[in-house]
């Protein structure tokens, strides 16, 4: 017997149902309900946001973490040995730029609701601790979405760098007309 399940976006507790007769019971003589049936979870929960609902039951027997909106996935010792091994090697190139004077900048943008009514964004750029250049900040342009708060951090963090090149230039042909004079 294949597993089903069956998403209510609109009914009287919206959420994912593991049987027909706990879904039915949400959407019987429920004016304007929406449901479906899927093959998995994750195609259940993105239709009831897709439609609306909020999640406010989850059946027996379906993951907590992706009603909770998480995928869940196991992983092997090689893989998180190798993830590791990576996180190791990055951390030693960074020290190096650093060393060498090259500068550092991480960035990350974030959308609650993304694609929502109500969504709120928001991009972090971050060049060390107490740097004068960090920015914690609301996204204020545009519709709100992840991808634009992503764009937007790196955009910030570039624009940081081309005023400072700027004024390294600039301080460097005052030094040279300084001397010519």
């Amino acid at each position: 017997m294949k597993v089903a399940y069956y998403a209510v976006a609109r009914g009287t507790k919206p959420g994912v149902y593991r049987t027909w007769a706990e879904c039915e019971k949400q959407v019987k003589g429920f004016a304007g309900a929406r449901y479906k049936k899927f093959l998995n979870e994750h195609e259940a929960l993105d239709f009831i946001a897709a439609n609306g609902g909020k999640i406010s039951f989850r059946s027996v027997g379906a993951s907590s973490t992706a009603a909770a909106g998480f995928v869940h996935k196991k992983q092997t010792l090689h893989e998180v040995s190798s993830t590791m091994k990576d996180l190791k090697r990055i951390g030693s190139d960074i020290a190096k730029w650093q060393s060498e004077g090259v500068p550092v900048v991480f960035t990350d943008g974030a959308c609650s609701s993304n694609g929502h009514h109500g969504a709120k964004a928001g991009i972090g750029v971050f060049w060390g601790d107490d740097h004068p250049d960090n920015v914690s900040e609301p996204l204020i342009s545009g519709p709100p979405t992840n991808n634009r708060a992503e764009l937007s951090a790196v955009i910030t963090a570039l624009r940081t760098v081309r005023l400072l090149c700027d004024l390294s230039s600039m301080s460097l042909n005052c030094h040279h007309l300084g001397k010519a004079v």
